[in-house]
This record gives C-alpha cells, structure tokens and sequence, in this order.
C-alpha cells in the first residue's frame, strides 16, 4: 500500500463525501437487507474470481476451444449467474423495506461484484488476455500471483463488510458507513494477505520477467514495488466495488494511492505539465507525438521501436526491415503487410494471417500448416498432400480415396490388407495371391484357382474347374468326383487314383466286390476320434498307426485300446474294429451301431480330437475306406500306409461330414500331412 496513514490524514477533508442526514438509525429489517445483500455480493465475486482463475489455468494449458475471454464470460458452469441469482432471491425476501442509505440494489451489487473482480485481472495482465496468458515455465508464478491477489481483494471487501455490520447498528448517514473504507489502511488481516502475495512472488516468479507476465498496469515495477502496485489495484477495485454496492461515494483516487489524481475514478485535481520536444530528426522515437513532424504513421527502417509508427505489428504501409517487420508473419500482423505474403512459412506464427491451419499448395512443408499429414482440411498438391496416402493421413484427405493404389503405404488409411475391387494390382493389398479374407473380383481373384491362392479365398472351392491352374490348391493331378471335365485334374483317361465316379471314369467297367456282414448286438460305447497331429501316408503300417492312436488316447486318458480307421490292399477297416454305440470325446452321438455307421450318414462330423477339441472343420482325413468300411481300392493306401511318396494316392475324408464324405470324399498325395480317425475297441 502506497499511502501512508499521515498522508490519508492530510487527505481527510478530501476523501469523503458527506451524505445527506439521517435523524435515526435504521430498523433492523433494513440493516439485514444491507448485510445480506453485501455477503451475496462477495460470494458473486469470489465466484467471478474462481471462475477466471480456471480460465487461465486451461489457457495456460492449451486445452481451451475458445478464448480465455471468451471462456469468462461464457460462465458454462454458471456458477457466477447462480450467485447472482442468490442475491436476487435475497433481496426479494429480506429487503421489503428499502433502507435509508447505503442500499443500491441486487442488480447494482451483483454487477460491481462481477465488474470489478473482472477489472482486477485485466488490471494485471491488460485487456486481452490471451496473449499473455502464459504457456511455459513462468504459468506456476502468474497463476499463484493472480490467486493471491485475488484472496487481497476478497480480505479488502470482506474485513469493509465486517466493520460495517457494526457501524450500521448506530449509522445515521451513508459518511458513517465510508469511515470503514479507512480502516483497511491498518487492518492486519488485509496487512497479512499483503505480505502471502508478496512472498508467494518471491517464491513463485525467481528471475521471471514481471513485465512480461503482468504486462498490466504494473508492467514497470518490480520486486517490492510491484507487489505494492498490485495493492493499489486491489485497494481501487475494492473501493469502486463498495461505492457501487453501498452507494457511497469514497474518493477511489485517493483511496488507492493517498493523492488526488483520479488514478482510480475520482476527483482529480488539474495538473499542467509542460513538455519541451526535441526538433524534428526525421526518426519517429519514443515520446515523439503521433503523426508529428517525425512520425508519419508508418513504421520506417530509421524508426525505433515503441515509438508512436512502430506498435510491433507489421501493418500494411510498413517497410520491410523496420522494427515491426522482421519478415515473420505474427499474430497481429496485417495480411498486406510486408511480411505476410499469404503461404504459411517455416517461421511464421500459427493463427497469424498467412498460417489458417490449412496445408496450402503455396505453404512451406515444415511450417505450421504443413505437418506431414495430409488432413481433411489440407488441399492436393500441398506440402503435405502428395496424392499418396501414407500411414497417418485422414481418411478423407485428398491423399486418400479409399482405393488401395500402388504407391499407397501399407497400414495407411486406403489400404487395410484385404484386397478390394476398386483396389489396384500390385498396391500393397493386392499381391497377386486371392488370400481369405480378399473380395471376389478383386485384381487379385479372377475365378481361377491359381498357384499360390489360399484354399479358403474366393477363387478356390475345393474342386478342379476348366481354367485352374495345374499345382493349384484345387488341382491335385487326381480326377475328383466334383472336378470338371477338361480340367487340368481331368484329361478324359481313367488313370490310377482317379476318382471311379468322376469325368475320367465314370461309364469305365470297375470290380466291385460285395461283402456281407453280420452285425454283433452292440458292446458298449467307443470312443472315435481325429487326431490332433497330422501325419504322411508312411504311418508304418496299420500296427504303425494303431500305434499312434493309442499312444495319442494315452496322452488325453483316454480308457481302453484302439486302432486306426484304415483299410489296405487286404484288410477293410470295418473288420477291425467291434460294435458298440460309438461317441465322440465330448460324449456327442456318432452311430448308435456297427450298422448305423456304415449306413452312409453320421450323426455327428468326427471333429473332435483326443482332447475333446472339437474345432476341425472341413479338413481331410486318411482313411482309404469308402461309406461301407470297404477299402476304397487296392492301391489308394499309400503303399498300405508305408510310403509318403508324391506319386501314390489315398482316399481322404471330411472330419466336419455327416454324409459320406465323412470317410469317402477325395483323393490326396501320400506326401501330403493329413489326420487320421482313431476307434476304440
């Protein structure tokens, strides 16, 4: 605080104003209406004060959509305009009879609340405050500066209130309510919010630049100074407040520094100050006036900054090189001015007037609105837009078309590895291979099952069509049942492992042997399953591969003994194994019996392994055995299950089939890795 109390006693006869006379004191009911509305009032500004202390804390942050102004007065929690409405409330119910003095109403109180808790920070930090709203390692001093000097305020108006809940028990006028004001001169509660603000800088602010965190009306001072310059902001604002709610009328411009100056909206004195200018040189300095005989308007490269032509905003008449225009275009910058030419460069400020946070053809790949990514918002053949869509661009950015194309990165938004119609040949999703999960017309699935297409993509259907490519996953070199006719499977010969039923030997004379077979009444249930491993066609022979069932049952615990679901060039496989009600591992039904087996369907497709994985689907199993446990033939066994020899061929089932094929559906290489059916005897 600037004014010593001697200088606030010489200032007596100047500071108050005396209010018209009052005989009596005021009745209870009215002083209750002044109390109240004054408590609703510094709850109105504590609440303006949280309000614009989380504004700044967000600004500093860089999370704000808006402005920090426009934050403040958007309120979006409202907890301003609901202490306002408190005080309304309050007045409607305590204030039926209008006091004497010191009264000026709910919205008078509420608006100098408001204002003035308002004023006190653009006081601090000048009237627009996103600018200086800092956003680095001075944040910690500026907010806890602001914090206190928020808390000074509060004491001021609060310890005014407190004394005049007393003074109002025997005021008679509006004078004895401003002798209150003088008594925050010595208040030690006032005097102790002082010194936390002080100390609070101290702590806070080190070596900050004060004038560059508070560019207010303080920006001159420093160390001591300054806090005693922000007390004097918060002894100005406290009293403009209190006129305002009270209807007193305190001199404010003594109040705030013990002169009469008018520093703070009073009455101030005439001073006459003579300033002797120097002649003109031609260089608009500091101190020169405006449009004078030195100062055109126009920043000039002789100018020095600060003065009245060099604002440090490059408008348009400015030279390029003077003070102004350094050739970076800044917030603030005019857009015809020298150093804005309208594309975005390296060192040109985001939000200034050549940087709209668009990638622009003209615009300097680096710069703020060129970040390598070509966005939504970017334009083609900018910078970041270089009709290739890379890893990270937007979906809907000129780059990307949602065509996967041959320069396109992989993992990018076109290209998502499945190879798509509008997808180009040879981009990164279509690599000449119709895999699983690529779509049907695609460059990569044409309808022909060739060498190196997935067996489940859409070109392969498990049968040998006109067109497939020879070596292809549907084409086997055996003649299958649903194979076509001039396919590379089918030449029109019956030969060795074709399929008796399809294009090459169907009408061709076959042996056929029939075997009659009496059932024994079942014997309890068996178990029958697919083995989890694979295996060639050299399985070591039938004892080689009973072998491998029982040591697979063994593995799982499975209970009892059990024997391959094989036939060879002698033995049929239903001779080897006995009636029973067959099951599978997770309990499932099979055939009720040995019959009900053999009759051409399953209840059930074998898919379930020794473990009770019942996950095979659609794959193929060894058997050489047809639907009736016949051996298929005398040479689809693969040597009689001792060769993997490319050459030779087995009959192979479906472990998912209920039908036929359960057993008897195709015919496969023996060097192939397949399953084999395992039976419980």
């Amino acid at each position: 605080m600037k004014a010593s109390l001697t200088t606030f006693a010489c200032a007596a006869l100047i500071l108050f104003a005396a209010g018209p006379l009052h005989a009596q004191n005021q009745s209870k009911v009215q002083q209750k209406c002044i109390r109240t509305l004054n408590g609703d009032g510094l709850k109105v500004a504590k609440a303006q004060q949280k309000l614009q202390q989380n504004c700044v804390k967000l600004g500093a942050k860089g999370t704000l959509d808006v402005t920090v102004d426009d934050c403040i007065a958007a309120d979006t929690k409202g907890k301003v305009s609901s202490a306002a409405a408190k005080t309304v409330r309050d007045e409607t119910k305590h204030c039926s009879t209008i006091p004497d003095f010191s009264y000026a109403g709910a919205a008078a109180v509420n608006s100098a609340a408001s204002t003035n808790a308002l004023g006190l920070l653009t006081d601090t930090l000048g009237s627009t405050l996103d600018p200086v709203v800092t956003v680095n390692s001075d944040s910690p001093c500026q907010q806890t500066v602001l914090k206190k000097l928020d808390s000074l305020l509060h004491k001021k108006v609060k310890q005014f209130n407190r004394c005049k809940r007393s003074a109002l028990k025997s005021a008679t006028a509006a004078a004895d309510i401003e002798a209150c004001m003088t008594g925050l001169i010595s208040d030690p509660v006032v005097a102790k919010a002082l010194t936390k603000l002080s100390e609070a800088r101290t702590k806070r602010c080190g070596s900050a630049d004060l004038a560059a965190v508070f560019p207010g009306n303080c920006n001159a001072t420093t160390g001591s100074a300054f806090d005693a310059c922000l007390d004097a902001q918060a002894e100005c604002r406290a009293c403009l407040m209190l006129n305002a709610m009270d209807a007193i009328s305190v001199d404010c411009g003594i109040f705030d520094d013990g002169i009469a100056n008018g520093s703070c909206g009073g009455f101030a004195t005439t001073t006459t100050t003579t300033t002797t200018l120097p002649p003109p040189n031609g260089i608009c300095e500091p101190g020169d006036p405006a449009l004078g005989a030195d100062c055109d308007g126009n920043c000039d490269i002789i100018d020095q900054a600060g003065s009245p032509d060099c604002d440090g905003i490059c408008d348009t008449g400015d030279v390029a090189g003077s003070p102004d225009c350094n050739g970076i275009c800044d917030v603030g910058d005019s857009a015809s001015g020298p150093d804005c030419d309208g594309a975005c460069g390296l060192n040109d400020a985001p939000s200034s007037a050549d940087c709209n946070g668009i990638c622009d053809v003209a615009d300097t790949a680096g710069s703020p609105d060129c970040d390598g990514v070509c966005d939504a918002t970017d334009i083609a053949g900018s910078p970041d837009c270089n009709g290739v869509c890379d890893v990270g661009d937007s979906g809907s950015g000129p780059d990307c078309d949602g065509a996967c194309g041959l320069n396109d990165a992989a993992s990018g938004a076109d290209c998502n590895g499945i190879c798509d119609v509008a997808d180009t040949a040879g981009s990164p999703d279509c690599d000449g291979t119709c895999d699983a999960t690529d779509i049907a017309g695609s460059p990569d699935c044409n309808g022909v099952c060739d060498v190196g297409d997935s067996g489940a993509g859409p070109d392969c259907d498990g049968n040998c069509n006109v067109g497939d490519a020879v070596g292809s996953l549907d084409c086997n070199g055996v003649c299958d049942l649903n194979d076509s006719a001039g396919s590379p499977d089918c030449d029109g010969t019956c030969d060795p492992g074709d399929d008796p039923l399809g294009p090459d030997c169907l009408g061709t004379t076959t042996t056929t042997s029939t075997t009659t077979t009496t059932t024994a009444p079942p014997s309890g249930p068996k178990i029958m399953f697919v083995s989890s491993a694979t295996y060639t066609g050299n399985l070591g022979g039938l004892a080689g591969a009973d072998a491998t069932c029982n040591a697979l049952a063994a593995a799982a615990a499975l209970p009892g003994t059990y024997v391959a679901w094989l036939s060879t060039s002698t033995v049929d496989a239903k001779t080897r194994i006995n009636n029973g009600n067959f099951l599978r591992t997770d309990g499932a039904a099979i055939a009720t019996d040995m019959t009900d087996l053999l009759d051409g369907t399953i209840a059930n497709g074998i898919a379930c392994d020794e473990n009770a994985n019942c996950s095979c689907s659609s794959q193929r199993v060894r058997t050489g055995t047809k639907e009736d446990g016949i051996k298929f033939n005398t040479t689809f066994n693969c040597a009689d299950w001792t060769s993997a020899s490319s050459g030779l061929f087995t009959r192979d089932g479906f472990c998912s089939a209920v039908g036929v094929s359960w057993t008897n559906n195709s015919s496969e290489a023996c060097n192939l890795a397949k399953r084999i059916y395992c039976v419980q005897l």
